[in-house]
């Protein structure tokens, strides 16, 4: 089993040294590129949105690799993610309608209620049809499980909603984005779980990382959008086998992302916005209003990492999550801008 392993590392790192070697060119064919404008979007050139792109061709070169070495049967195929082809063929198709539909936001900006119909579309097809994928029962820690019974179609659809819109309004900066999703994979690993899929996005990712540092490309929305649906996929089928036992295990991992997302569709609902209109009055905004990008980086994802990494030693959970909103309201006081200026123009 291992040397299957090392033929599919070797073989995914070579199909993305190809790929980000000829990021311009591949940026250049789909005339997809994030450009600056002074407000929102302080780069100081367009950048190729490629980051959605490569993701997605690397999601189709595993399970090409894993079906053309018939290595699917034993790569948990069966058993955790997918209970047939049919399951395996859903997933596929729904993540490259989402990719897609991202990657069209990125071009022609569809707005947001368009975007949110249809992934709630996409969702209740992929539900329908996949019923491993219903959360039926929350499972707190230092609580009874308890049974949510009609209510669990609509707890997975927005359990599914607040992980998307949360980690695509949580890319703000170089690195960010990137790093939360290694962060991720590397919590569902630390929970047992490592199937050639999760590798992959590793070895997608620390490619991504390295040529995301230096400006090359950004993810895009079709990027975020699909990485997103990814980990909610895994981790809810994760929580229905009990390879994580309990709901507030995966809520620690998304809290700082989750309480931005709450904290932002009340703003600006009160200055009479979208729920999801753009803005500057995101915690990394507020950050790097003050500090450097890297300090910025470093500071954020402490509050995500380490409360990770002292769960999974402690085996606390809720009171680390109480102490990350604390932190997270103490960030957001700190560091919100006193004066008002245009700031949100």
């Amino acid at each position: 089993m291992e040397n299957y392993y090392y033929f599919f590392l070797l073989f995914l790192t070579i199909i993305n040294f190809i790929l980000f070697k000829f990021n311009n060119h591949i940026a250049n064919f789909f005339n997809i590129y994030d450009e600056p404008d002074g407000r929102r979007k302080i780069h100081d050139k367009a950048v190729p949105l490629t980051g959605g792109i490569f993701l997605f061709i690397n999601i189709f070169f595993i399970y090409t690799y894993l079906f053309t070495t018939g290595i699917y049967q034993i790569d948990n195929f069966n058993t955790t993610l997918f209970k047939n082809f049919s399951s395996l063929f859903l997933f596929l198709v729904v993540a490259f309608i989402i990719f897609f539909f991202g990657l069209i936001d990125d071009k022609f900006q569809i707005s947001p209620n368009k975007k949110i119909l249809l992934i709630i579309i996409l969702l209740s097809i992929l539900i329908h049809f996949d019923n491993s994928l219903l959360l039926k029962v929350i499972n707190i820690s230092y609580l009874q499980k308890f049974d949510i019974g009609i209510f669990s179609y609509f707890w997975t659809i927005l359990c599914f909603l607040l992980l998307i819109n949360a980690i695509n309004m949580f890319d703000g900066f170089n690195l960010q984005s990137g790093m939360y999703f290694l962060f991720f994979l590397f919590f569902l690993i630390s929970k047992g779980f490592v199937n050639h899929l999760i590798l992959g996005l590793v070895i997608f990712l620390i490619f991504f990382l390295y040529n995301n540092y230096n400006n090359k490309l950004f993810f895009g929305d079709g990027g975020t959008y699909l990485f997103a649906f990814i980990l909610g996929y895994i981790s809810i089928k994760l929580y229905n086998t009990e390879i994580i036992t309990y709901a507030d295990e995966v809520v620690l991992v998304m809290i700082i992302p989750g309480l931005d997302l709450i904290r932002l569709f009340f703003f600006r609902l009160l200055k009479k916005k979208h729920p999801f209109s753009p803005d500057r009055e995101h915690l990394h905004h507020y950050l790097i209003e003050s500090l450097q990008e890297k300090k910025a980086l470093i500071l954020i994802h402490s509050f995500i990492f380490v409360p990770i990494i002292l769960s999974n030693f402690l085996g606390f959970y809720l009171e680390i999550i109480i102490f990350q909103i604390f932190c997270y309201i103490l960030l957001v006081y700190i560091f919100k801008p006193k004066h008002k200026s245009n700031y949100n123009n």
